[in-house]
C-alpha cells in the first residue's frame, strides 16, 4: 500500500533529525571527545637534548654548555579552532598528569636531584574537530601552585621542582654549566616560578597574591592534528645570555627573584610579560 505523501514527508523530517540524535547517555555523536596527543622535542642549538651532553655555541658571548636538568610545567591546555575557539584538551590522568597540568620531563637523571624515566608528551580528550592552533600555560595554576609537597598528587609530588610552599613550583627548569677559562665549571641555573609571595612562614601557603606571579600564556599557529610537534629551543631561551657572569650576591643564573638582572632577558624571551615576544615554543 502506498503511503500518503504527507506520512512521507513527516517520516523523511524525524529521519533527518535523527542524524545527529545522541546514545542513552543523552551526548551526540559530534560530541564524542576524541583522543589527542601533544609530542613536545627539547632542543639545543636545533639539536635534541641529551643529559649531560655539552652544546658549543650558547649564550652570548658563544660558549659550551651541558644541559644536566631539563623539565616543565605546563597547564589549561587546549586547542583552537579556525574561529579562534579554544577547546579544553582532558588530561588523561598518569604520572605526568592530572587536572590540568602536566610535568614535561627531558632529563634521565644525570643531574643531582633528577629521575630517570623521562615524558615528552601530553595526551588527553578533545570535542572533534578542525584545529589550527593550540595553546597552554607555562606555569602550575594558582589553586595548586601552593600545596603541601607531601600529599600532592603527580605530577605535583616531585621533589626537584618544588622551592616551598611559600613559593611554590617551579614552572620551569634548566640547569647546566659552561667550563671556565681557570678550570672547573661555571653553573648557569634557570628556575622559573612565582616571586614575592607575601608570608613569614615558608612552610606555609602565601597570606596574598604574590607580586610576579610569572607565567606566560601561549598560543601557537599552524598546528595540525595528529602531526604537529611543539619544539622547545634552549639556545634560543638563552641567546642573549653571558654563561660566564652573574651578579654579584644574587643566585647562579636566574631563580626568579625579583632584584636579579639575569632574570630581565629570561623572562623577556620566556614571554612572561608579553608572550608575543616569548621564542622558546614554536610549532613543526
Amino acid at each position: 500500500m502506498t503511503r500518503p505523501r504527507s506520512q512521507l514527508w513527516f517520516a523523511l523530517l524525524a529521519s533527518a533529525s535523527c542524524l545527529h540524535c545522541g546514545d542513552d547517555d543523552g551526548n551526540q555523536d559530534g560530541d564524542v571527545p576524541i583522543p589527542t596527543e601533544l609530542s613536545f622535542e627539547l632542543r639545543v642549538g636545533g639539536e635534541p637534548v641529551s643529559c649531560g651532553e655539552e652544546y658549543p655555541g650558547v649564550g652570548a658571548p658563544a660558549a659550551p654548555f651541558t644541559v644536566t636538568d631539563a623539565r616543565f610545567y605546563l597547564s589549561s591546555f587546549e586547542l583552537v579552532d579556525a574561529a579562534g575557539r579554544g577547546h579544553a584538551v582532558e588530561l588523561t590522568p598518569s604520572a605526568f598528569q592530572r587536572d590540568g597540568v602536566a610535568l614535561l620531563d627531558f632529563e634521565d637523571g644525570c643531574g643531582p636531584d633528577g629521575t630517570e624515566e623521562t615524558n615528552t608528551t601530553v595526551s588527553g580528550l578533545v570535542a572533534p574537530g578542525e584545529y589550527r592552533g593550540v595553546r597552554f600555560t607555562l606555569g602550575v595554576p594558582k589553586d595548586k601552585n601552593f600545596l603541601d609537597l607531601a600529599q600532592a598528587a603527580p605530577p605535583l609530588d616531585v621533589t626537584g621542582m618544588f622551592w616551598t610552599w611559600l613559593s611554590g613550583y617551579k614552572f620551569l627548569k634548566v640547569d647546566g654549566s659552561s667550563p671556565m677559562e681557570t678550570g672547573g665549571i661555571f653553573p648557569y641555573l634557570v628556575h622559573v616560578g612565582a616571586a614575592g609571595c607575601p608570608g613569614d612562614n615558608a612552610q606555609a601557603a602565601p597570606t596574598g597574591d604574590c607580586v610576579a606571579p610569572n607565567q606566560a600564556h601561549y598560543d601557537l599557529d599552524g598546528f595540525r592534528f595528529g602531526e604537529s610537534k611543539i619544539v622547545a629551543d634552549l639556545a634560543d631561551l638563552l641567546a642573549t645570555t653571558d654563561l660566564a657572569f652573574n651578579t654579584d650576591g644574587t643566585a647562579p643564573g636566574c631563580m626568579s627573584e625579583l632584584d636579579d638582572p639575569e632574570c630581565r632577558t629570561i623572562f623577556e624571551r620566556l614571554g612572561i610579560d608579553d608572550a608575543d615576544e616569548q621564542v622558546l615554543f614554536s610549532l613543526e
